[in-house]
């Protein structure tokens, strides 16, 4: 299944079986008797560069990372004419520094004040950094998703049926 997605709306999900492919049909999978379930989540998104911590925000909306515009959190790492897109988005991190889930903006930001509109909140004082993606990370995220699920797994048992789901994000080019 593969969910295709331009400027942050959904505008198709397709679906394959054999060699047809179609996005008029549903999905579903029924399991039933004693399960024993756990999961892991893991990202390609690989942080770089150095590490901000949000000071002004509302919501969604990131005014200041580090006491001065959010667009300029970009600008330092990426060079001047650097804007935040669905391709950069940025880890959010505990305090602690424990990654925690990624937010990537639409390009909608507001070049008077710096301030950056995300796709979902981002509280004051987390931990951010941007983050980029390859092959090599996404495998990476793999094999922590796995190690994560394997984790919280009971230790007597093991897994006899693995699922995995891949979300994968395609941008429109015009």
């Amino acid at each position: 299944m593969v969910f295709l997605q331009t400027n942050g709306n959904l505008i198709k999900v397709i679906r394959s079986r054999n060699k047809n492919v179609s996005s008029k049909t549903s999905t579903y999978l029924l399991i039933s008797g004693d399960l024993n379930i756990s999961w892991g989540l893991g990202s390609g998104w690989e942080p770089f560069g150095k590490t901000g911590t949000v000071t002004k925000s509302e919501n969604n909306v990131v005014f200041t990372i580090d006491h001065k515009p959010a667009l300029d959190f970009y600008k330092e790492i990426l060079g001047e004419n650097a804007k935040p897109t669905l391709e950069l988005p940025i880890s959010i991190h505990d305090p602690n520094g424990e990654y925690k889930f990624l937010r990537t903006s639409a390009e909608n930001y507001n070049p008077e004040d710096g301030s950056i509109t995300y796709l979902g909140s981002i509280p004051e004082e987390s931990k951010v950094q941007i983050t980029m993606v390859n092959r090599e990370f996404i495998l990476s995220g793999v094999t922590s998703a796995l190690n994560k699920a394997l984790k919280r797994y009971p230790s007597n048992e093991t897994p006899s049926l693995v699922f995995m789901f891949f979300l994968v994000q395609v941008e429109e080019r015009y």
